[in-house]
């Protein structure tokens, strides 16, 4: 597959600033992804789109955004492949159910909405004060995710400013 974007709903990919109301729209993504296959036809398009069955109306991101209003109504044709994540650490410690319904969900709206296939993105830890997971956690985010049965998994502990502190304390 070919990685094309991160986060491009979210992050405008050539400036990097993130829109509220959403950097690129569902149809950029699919004029886009026309234009590469008409290079390049047998290319699959990976984009790490997060959660977007949050962007889509009725969303849980949309209603809190009005201004997306109906730019991520119709997915399809967006991506082969869509990276989808969720933190289930936080400060208030390791929430495995709602990860499972919340990856359920994803890996399901990018099957059935966006006809595309799911990479559930494993990442070890989010930015600001929240705490990397412990390794009894680790193992069983990486064991729940494989009987979830995505497409792909993509395992990394993304790193930001406390990288170093998270990895010696924990």
């Amino acid at each position: 597959a070919l990685y094309v974007f991160n986060e491009p709903y979210w992050v405008d990919p050539a400036t990097g600033v993130k829109n509220p109301c959403g950097a690129l729209a569902a149809d950029d993504l699919r004029l886009l992804r026309a234009a590469i296959r008409a290079l390049w036809p047998q290319a699959k398009i990976y984009h790490d789109l997060g959660r977007p069955s949050q962007w889509a109306p009725g969303g849980g991101y949309q209603q809190a955004n009005p201004c997306i209003g109906a730019r991520f109504a119709d997915a399809t044709g967006v991506a082969d492949l869509a990276g989808v994540w969720f933190y289930p650490v936080d400060k208030h410690g390791y929430d495995r159910q709602t990860m499972v319904d919340a990856l359920k969900g994803e890996i399901e709206y990018v099957s059935r909405r966006m006809r595309a296939e799911a990479v559930v993105l494993g990442q070890a830890f989010r930015s600001g004060p929240m705490p990397m997971p412990g390794i009894d956690e680790v193992r069983d985010i990486n064991c729940t995710v494989r009987w979830l049965a995505p497409q792909a998994i993509s395992w990394y502990p993304w790193r930001q400013l406390s990288f170093e502190e998270s990895l010696a304390k924990h």
